[in-house]
Formats: C-alpha cells, structure tokens, sequence
C-alpha cells in the first residue's frame, strides 16, 4: 500500500538526485552505506574484525561498482553500447 507522505531516505535521495550527476549520487548512497554498516557495529557493540571489515569492503566496492556499471565505459573515455 502506498502511503501519502513520501519516505524521508525517498525525498532526501530525489532532492540529491537534482543537484548530483548519476554517478555522484551513486558515490554518496555507497558512502551512506559504509555510514550504516560501521554506525551499526558501533552502536550494537559488534567487534569489526579483519573477516568482517573484508566482507563490508567487497560488499560496499560491488554495491558501488554495480551502480555505476552502465557509466564506466563514458568514464574512461569509451562510448556506451545500446
């Protein structure tokens, strides 16, 4: 069911969307995400070891690579292909 007030991570994220490029906006919701992961380990104690400081890192750099994906070829001076 839809609600009638925007999600607040919704309207922040659109207002962002205004102001960045897509490859800016993905860079930030990469940066949010390591802000939750290593805000969550902190606040419920969690010790972030070496394995897990590993697995966050892999999951963090895939998330971000996949967002950006369809860019990279523009990035490095390539065309897209359709």
């Amino acid at each position: 069911r839809l609600h009638p007030t925007p999600c607040p991570y919704d309207e922040v994220s659109t207002r962002a969307l205004r102001h960045l490029s897509g490859v800016g906006h993905s860079v930030a919701n990469t940066a949010k995400r390591a802000v939750v992961i290593v805000g969550s380990a902190v606040a419920f104690g969690e010790q972030m070891d070496r394995p897990k400081a590993v697995g966050c890192a892999i999951a963090i750099a895939g998330t971000f690579l996949y967002a950006i994906a369809d860019d990279i070829p523009r990035l490095g001076g390539g065309t897209k292909r359709d």
